[in-house]
Formats: C-alpha cells, sequence, structure tokens
C-alpha cells in the first residue's frame, strides 16, 4: 500500500494542462488539505484522544494521513471536476528551506509507520526499497539523514500508540492502488 501512494503523493492535473482529461467524477485515496471538505462523522471516527489533524506530524503529511485513517475506517473520497481550488504550494515555506526539508522526510516515514499493515509493508518491499533507495540518497545529500533517523527513533513511542487506534477497526485499503 505505501509504495506507489506515497511515494507519488499528489494533486490530480497539477503542473498539467487540462484538456479534459480530469472532467470525471471518481472516487479516489484523498485530498489536499488546501482544499478538504470532510464530514464531521468522519473526523470523529478518526480522532485519536482530542486530535483529528496528528500533533506528531508538524509541516507536512497531515492531509496524507489524515486521508489514509479515513480509508482505514471505510470512508470514501470522492474527486469532484467541478470543484476549483488555486493553492500556491509551500507559499509560506520558502523561508523555511531546511526545517521543511527535514519534516516532510520525517512526517512521511511517520505516516507509513503508523497506517501501512506489516503485511502490506512486506507485500510492496521491492517497490518500497527501490524508493527509499533514492529518498536515502536524497537525505545524505540534504544532510537530513540523522536528524530524520534520530527524530524518527524519538518520535516512535507516540506514533506506535496513535497506530493500535488506527489499525485496531480497519478495512481492507490495497484496493486502491
Amino acid at each position: 500500500m505505501s509504495k506507489l501512494f506515497i511515494a507519488v503523493a499528489g494533486n490530480i492535473g497539477s503542473g498539467k494542462t487540462d484538456n479534459g482529461q480530469f472532467d470525471n467524477e471518481k472516487f479516489i485515496f484523498g485530498v489536499s488539505g488546501a482544499a478538504a471538505f470532510y464530514k464531521r462523522e468522519m473526523l470523529e471516527s478518526i480522532k485519536y484522544k482530542n486530535e483529528y489533524l496528528d500533533e506528531d506530524l508538524f509541516l507536512g503529511y497531515d492531509d496524507v494521513d489524515i486521508d489514509w485513517r479515513s480509508k482505514l475506517q471505510g470512508w470514501k473520497t470522492l474527486y469532484d471536476p467541478k470543484a476549483v481550488a488555486w493553492h500556491i504550494r509551500s507559499a509560506s515555506l520558502k523561508k523555511a528551506g531546511r526545517m521543511w526539508t527535514f519534516y516532510n522526510y520525517r512526517n512521511r516515514y511517520l505516516v507509513i509507520l503508523k497506517n501501512d499493515s506489516l503485511l502490506d509493508m512486506i507485500i510492496d518491499s521491492p517497490h518500497i526499497l527501490l524508493y527509499e533507495a533514492g529518498m536515502f540518497i536524497s537525505m545524505i545529500l540534504d544532510r537530513q539523514l540523522l536528524p530524520v533517523l534520530s527524530d524518527l527513533l524519538r518520535s516512535l513511542p507516540s506514533i506506535l500508540k496513535k497506530r493500535r487506534k488506527t489499525t485496531g477497526k480497519q478495512i481492507k485499503v490495497r484496493s486502491f492502488f
């Protein structure tokens, strides 16, 4: 499950010319947090203590986490081509630089550890390992590998507690891939 989704999480049509290929309503894995509408019942079903957005995921991937948790609880996400949103990606983060890079790497791993099943990780391991080789090279080049790994270890107990809640009552999600 984690291999393709987390590796290529993106917005439909982002950076592409619209020639009508985005005109069909369909169910998708999730939506960008920049323009999301959620049912209250869905948010209540995925809440951990008083958190809807996971407070361990400061600065990124919180929308991916909500999408994944909602899927595990059986909720569906509908893409409506008539809905339009304009979002200047990371406009407020231009000065954040290294901090944004750090959280982008770290939160990606936390979301996978929190939501993906061990069986799916094993099944997907060839794809995951290939993608992760590139990620590790990027982290080394960005001088983020040690800080990310260190913070992952520090964050692991909290994420594992939340994982028990997330994976306690879940449905099969692989059908999205």
